[in-house]
């Protein structure tokens, strides 16, 4: 049995997963692999589990204000990423990876960002009844969607996108930036850390910026990308 977890964790692995995929989630969604592999359970279930698993989180988040809650509903949406993780895992160990299911991927990628900072800008409103934590919230999703719209514009076709996941080749200060940008947005790898601080605002101010840098880079590339083809034609 642990042998082929362990080898499901080896052949899980990709060049793009950071420290905490590595060594946090993927040795548990290996286990989750193991056991659901031989099942007619299907690779887009598991990503739609994780969606519902994610809810559940909120949902704590929400009602469950006080420290435990905090910890209770992080440690829920980890085991949304966890199944977010087994999913590919499964479609790859299956032979079953195809365009279809990277969409999905995504899809129930963004649908977790949402109900994750939704319900974190709900709970730090109704703990402190602080108008600016709702504004911010309010702000903050529209970002985030203004910044999955753009993202899904960028990867058509007929703009030019390969479809898959973009990466810079930017230097310097510009790549460090984007580094920075990226480790905030992939909120998983970090907010245990702040939970166990019992420093979420911390999540909730740097993701809003980090969604705001996303939209002001991208919106303007594709601006003045579109105007000079237009300019062509």
């Amino acid at each position: 049995m642990w042998r082929e977890i362990a080898r499901d964790y080896r052949d899980g692995i990709t060049g793009k997963d950071n420290f905490w995929i590595r060594r946090v989630t993927r040795p548990f969604s290996a286990v989750v692999v193991y056991f659901l592999k031989d099942t007619r359970i299907t690779p887009n279930q598991i990503s739609f589990l994780s969606v519902a698993c994610a809810v559940v989180g909120a949902l704590v988040l929400i009602f469950r204000r006080s420290y435990p809650g905090l910890l209770t509903g992080v440690a829920v949406f980890q085991i949304a990423f966890i199944l977010d993780c087994a999913d590919g895992q499964l479609a790859r160990l299956r032979g079953a990876d195809n365009d279809l299911g990277m969409y999905v991927d995504f899809l129930t990628d963004e649908l977790r960002a949402y109900i994750f900072f939704g319900s974190v800008a709900l709970r730090l409103f109704l703990q402190s009844d602080r108008i600016y934590f709702l504004v911010i919230g309010v702000t903050g999703m529209f970002l985030l969607a203004a910044g999955i719209s753009l993202t899904t514009f960028i990867r058509r076709r007929e703009y030019g996108g390969s479809g898959g996941r973009e990466e810079t080749a930017a230097k310097g200060i510009a790549a460090v930036a984007y580094g920075v940008g990226k480790f905030v947005i992939h909120y998983p790898s970090y907010v245990v850390y702040l939970a166990v601080i019992n420093r979420i605002d911390i999540y909730f101010f740097f993701y809003t910026a980090a969604c705001a840098v996303h939209v002001c880079h991208t919106g303007l590339s594709v601006v003045l990308k579109v105007c000079r083809l237009r300019k062509k034609g």
